[in-house]
């Protein structure tokens, strides 16, 4: 069955805790994830920058990713995790194919392993359609991780990404209201999500449009992210209420 669209509201980027010998403590993992799930996350981003995915190895990527859908899968949550680790279209393809099929909704590229930081959005383009031949339809998520250096995405490219029909997640770092305005206005009424990482745009973010949040602040109070989500759904039902409605 094809995925149609992600669910909108909390997309925690995921912490990995690691024991003293400096292995990935998949007790604590499992114990993180429910913790998110428990806190009203409505999709998990795993394997992120704040997973410490560069530090990890390749089989310790895939085993933190396939505890998280295992668990998650229980609550009918969708897993969202990073694939591409080169500037090689090859291997990279070749690594978002094995994390597919540990049963993510949507494997997610990291921006700035489509081009150097010379190259232009032709250079990126020409990548992306690589991947997307390479892997066959696999569901698609981008993300402007900051390192090794941000590389932003234009709202037409963008754009061109929604027509590819393959691209259902994005991580916006942007921090910018009037890129994020832009972004949300060329995949308006289509698959494809935007959900905002800075927590100073996060409601004018939710205003312009967005699908959701997905914020590093949410790694440990994402009880705070969910109050404002619903108190923002809240207000929307109800033209002219304040936003916040606590005691």
């Amino acid at each position: 069955m094809q995925l149609q669209r992600l669910s909108e509201g909390l997309w925690p980027v995921m912490l990995t805790p690691f024991s003293s010998n400096n292995k990935v403590d998949l007790k604590g993992l499992k114990e993180l994830t429910e913790f998110y799930i428990q806190s009203g996350a409505s999709g998990l981003f795993a394997n992120c920058l704040s997973s410490e995915m560069f530090q990890l190895t390749e089989s310790e990527r895939l085993q933190i990713i396939s505890t998280v859908v295992k668990i998650a899968s229980k609550y009918k949550l969708n897993v969202a995790a990073t694939g591409t680790f080169s500037t090689d279209m090859t291997e990279s393809a070749d690594f978002i194919k094995k994390v597919f099929d540990t049963g993510v909704a949507a494997v997610v590229i990291i921006s700035n392993q489509l081009g150097r930081i010379e190259d232009d959005e032709t250079v990126v383009k020409k990548n992306l359609e690589k991947l997307i031949k390479r892997t066959k339809n696999i569901p698609m998520g981008i993300y402007e991780c900051p390192y090794p250096y941000k590389r932003l995405v234009s709202p037409s490219l963008i754009k061109w990404m929604e027509q590819t029909q393959v691209f259902y997640y994005m991580k916006d770092t942007s921090c910018n209201p009037l890129a994020i305005e832009r972004k949300v206005a060329a995949i308006k009424g289509t698959r494809f999500s935007l959900y905002n990482a800075n927590t100073a745009t996060a409601l004018s973010s939710l205003e312009m449009g967005a699908s959701g949040l997905s914020p590093i602040g949410a790694n440990f109070y994402p009880e705070l992210y969910k109050y404002m989500l619903d108190n923002y759904r809240k207000k929307e039902k109800k033209e002219g209420s304040p936003l916040f409605t606590g005691d």
